[in-house]
């Protein structure tokens, strides 16, 4: 699923990737590579969020007040995704996925390092999203489309970066929202 919703947004990366490589390397063999390792990050990310949700579901399955007071864990999710959408790192890795031609300008590196270093800015970018969808949003089709939406629009519409406070802002507002009606 992490994959099918962030190859789209490596399109831009994998054109400017080809179109910059000054090897005798077929295209592919460097595209491949690059989306290789770009999924290694991220299937890294989903099974560190899988050990994560195990171990939730264990505390709630096992932790009285914590299966009597679960609706916190989906208002959590949203109050940290709000407030990482404003933090100078957020900043930063969504800088580094919104412009990959400084990725691509450095030839002594692999395919391999530009896709496993692409990938951990792109975490590091869309973490707290993912682990939204994760906790309020797999079983909604449209919650999973409107937060895919998010990330593709911070990531690759020419303005998108500026529309972090306002992201930040609904995450915080569904975060009050899920306690007051729940």
């Amino acid at each position: 699923m992490i994959l099918a919703m962030m190859l789209p947004s490596t399109l831009s990366m994998l054109v400017t990737l080809a179109a910059t490589d000054r090897t005798s390397r077929p295209v592919w063999a460097i595209q491949s590579a690059f989306i290789l390792a770009y999924a290694a990050v991220w299937t890294l990310f989903a099974f560190a969020a899988f050990l994560g949700d195990t171990l939730i579901h264990f505390m709630v399955n096992h932790w009285e007040w914590f299966s009597r007071h679960s609706r916190w864990i989906g208002t959590t999710l949203c109050v940290v995704a709000g407030a990482y959408q404003w933090s100078a790192f957020k900043q930063q890795c969504l800088h580094q996925c919104r412009d990959p031609l400084p990725h691509c300008m450095c030839q002594s590196q692999s395919s391999w390092l530009l896709g496993w270093r692409y990938g951990l800015s792109c975490v590091g970018s869309c973490w707290a999203v993912m682990l939204v969808m994760f906790g309020i949003g797999m079983s909604n089709l449209l919650s999973i489309v409107l937060l895919t939406a998010v990330m593709l629009i911070e990531k690759e519409v020419p303005g998108g970066e500026r529309l972090k406070p306002i992201i930040g802002m609904a995450f915080l507002l569904l975060g009050v929202l899920l306690i007051v009606f729940s």
